[in-house]
């Protein structure tokens, strides 16, 4: 799918919609079952003490795909690079520790109000968890929940590692104790979004592998694309259409007419060397992806930006795989 950032009239057309910031927004995702979506960011100067969690209303078609106000209160200080998904009624939320890196926490709420805290699993001591991605579906035949890992230490690099579990609420069963022992992973990667599909029978993942450009800088990265039916590791099956999305000049389209002026300065100046940390979800036969663009490395370099596909998750997916079933 190189052809993502084609015309705004084709299938994969990629519709940039820049996000302004309050301080820095470091990591996106979507409740992805609710309807509307909310997209949960972690926000604040770094991913440190001072971070937390929030919910913002997200908005369809209708009114440009619009991000709107902020619906919690913050919640999760301390924690970053979250992930959330719905069951039922209920809101849940992970996240990783800053200060106890090798710490993924996890929230509940049914009103997104009042958040219950926990800790959904604790890694072997001296790991470093960064990005995670949660996601239901068959494993051997059985309803499971997966998880997703971005592990940087012991590990050479970033490493995708997955754990599972028979309900949210755990308990999570990690899928391996160091770097020479790995039953469930991905190898070399960062920033996974985690879906199954059940008309294939696959686990998707879109991520970034590390380093993507061989020779590039540091924050050179694009999002590729895999799947697997076990998520044992060798089992993964890479998109012949890699790389789904690269930065290009199209990152600096806006969109959105309300941006303000100094957001639109951003946009048109800022360098731009990288497409990361993706996630999407499905409303009303389309599929809203949200990632992120610039180089990472400064305010407001950072920036997050929507892209538009034409088609439901399950086409989403047929493009990426050929021979899709």
């Amino acid at each position: 799918m190189n052809n993502t950032k084609t015309t705004t009239t084709e299938k994969h057309s990629k519709t940039s919609i820049v996000v302004p910031v309050e301080l820095l927004t470091v990591s996106s995702c979507w409740v992805a079952a609710s309807r509307p979506p909310f997209p949960l960011s972690c926000t604040g100067p770094t991913v440190g003490p001072t971070s937390y969690l929030r919910l913002r209303q997200q908005g369809d078609e209708a009114n440009g795909w619009h991000i709107g106000p902020v619906v919690t209160p913050p919640f999760g200080v301390g924690y970053g690079l979250g992930c959330a998904v719905v069951e039922e009624d209920t809101q849940e939320v992970w996240a990783f520790a800053s200060q106890e890196s090798n710490t993924v926490g996890m929230w509940r709420s049914a009103g997104l109000q009042h958040w219950a805290q926990d800790v959904a699993l604790t890694a072997p001591p001296g790991w470093k968890i960064f990005n995670t991605a949660v996601a239901k579906g068959l494993l051997g035949g059985k309803n499971v929940y997966a998880m997703a890992l971005e592990v940087g230490a012991p590990f050479s690099g970033f490493n995708l590692v997955f754990a599972t579990a028979p309900a949210l609420q755990g308990p999570w069963s990690l899928g391996a104790t160091g770097p020479g022992s790995v039953s469930l992973g991905a190898g070399r990667g960062s920033c996974p979004a985690l879906r199954y599909d059940a008309t294939s029978g696959y686990w998707h993942v879109l991520y970034t592998p590390n380093p993507t450009v061989p020779g590039g800088g540091y924050r050179t990265w694009q999002i590729y694309a895999m799947r697997s039916k076990s998520l044992a590791s060798g089992s993964w099956e890479p998109s012949p259409s890699n790389p789904v999305l690269v930065a290009d000049a199209r990152d600096r389209v806006i969109h959105n007419e309300g941006l303000p002026a100094a957001v639109r300065g951003w946009a048109a100046n800022t360098t731009n060397l990288n497409n990361s940390d993706p996630d999407l979800v499905e409303i009303d036969g389309k599929v809203l992806l949200v990632l992120n663009w610039g180089n990472q490395q400064s305010t407001p370099t950072d920036n997050l930006a929507q892209v538009i596909f034409n088609g439901t998750l399950v086409e989403f997916w047929q493009t990426l795989y050929p021979a899709y079933s």
